[in-house]
């Protein structure tokens, strides 16, 4: 009595081992150790190959995912199919959205290579951020990154429609001669 199996000297050592890992993580690094190896025994660790969905836009969220290892991509239904607005890489969160805001989830994450993951449910996630305000302000941090962006995606990709909008109306104002010659004032 009072010796430890194999099993449990296992679970010891892997609970430690995600303890280290999640310390390394922003969003958790001001965590007491102790609330660590909870957040740790009770999330799941998910392993995803490359193609695999993590989340899918427009399902109910009930989860979080911390990336662990691995590269994934952030895309959004368009009228011209997916479009990738971002990537996702070591530590970075992804379906925090959905669980913060109650909304459906607003993107489609893809692996891009295999992704190791740690899944974290929404009500443990609000006990963390309850109980560690540092951590929802990290977590604005991280929210207030990708509106900013997001931003500059909408400002470059409109200003790019603007010129291209432009070089076409400079196409349609000044049409060619026919003769092969260059018309005064076209690009």
């Amino acid at each position: 009595m009072g010796e430890l199996s194999q099993a449990d000297t296992t679970l010891g050592a892997s609970i430690a081992d995600e303890v280290r890992l999640l310390k390394r993580i922003p969003l958790f690094a001001g965590i007491d150790t102790k609330k660590l190896k909870l957040l740790a025994f009770t999330s799941e660790r998910q392993r995803f190959e490359p193609g695999d969905l993590l989340v899918r836009e427009g399902e109910v969220g009930t989860s979080a995912f911390i990336i662990i290892d691995g590269e994934a991509d952030v895309l959004i239904e368009t009228a011209h199919g997916p479009l990738c607005v971002s990537e996702v890489r070591r530590y970075g969160i992804v379906g925090d959205i959905a669980i913060l805001c109650d909304v459906r989830r607003t993107a489609t994450v893809r692996a891009r290579t295999k992704v190791d993951a740690l899944c974290i449910t929404k009500d443990l996630f609000f006990s963390l951020v309850h109980e560690f305000p540092e951590m929802g302000i990290e977590i604005m941090r991280v929210l207030a990154r990708r509106v900013d962006r997001m931003t500059r995606l909408v400002r470059d990709t409109v200003d790019r429609h603007d010129v291209e909008a432009a070089a076409g109306s400079d196409h349609a104002a000044a049409p060619d001669a026919g003769d092969g010659a260059p018309t005064p004032g076209a690009h």
